[in-house]
């Protein structure tokens, strides 16, 4: 959860920070009563190992899911959306003198 709390804060602009956050403890929380109910329903009819096997699945899915999102919002894609050169690696100009 730190890090996704980490996450959050470095990708969010100051003013729109408290919205994001709202949003993400909304989700959270329908998940956790969505997962109970679920639980709750399936328990009864269903081995609880099958159920510990979909949970574990769809963690996994989860993450899969996560690093293709991050993986499409690297660097080089966020500066060819912005219409610079996708293969460039300097954002700013070189300084006059030598360090």
């Amino acid at each position: 959860m730190s890090g996704l709390t980490s996450a959050l804060q470095l990708s969010t602009v100051d003013g729109e920070r408290g919205r994001v956050f709202a949003m993400s403890g909304a989700v959270n929380s329908t998940g956790q009563a969505a997962g109970m109910l679920a639980a709750g329903l399936l328990g009864d009819r269903l081995p609880l190992a099958w159920l510990l096997d979909a949970h574990g699945l769809l963690i996994v899915l989860g993450g899969v899911v996560a690093l293709l999102w991050m993986s499409a919002r690297t660097p080089s894609a966020i500066t060819a959306a912005a219409g610079a050169d996708p293969g460039s690696t300097h954002t700013s100009p070189e300084p006059d003198h030598a360090v």
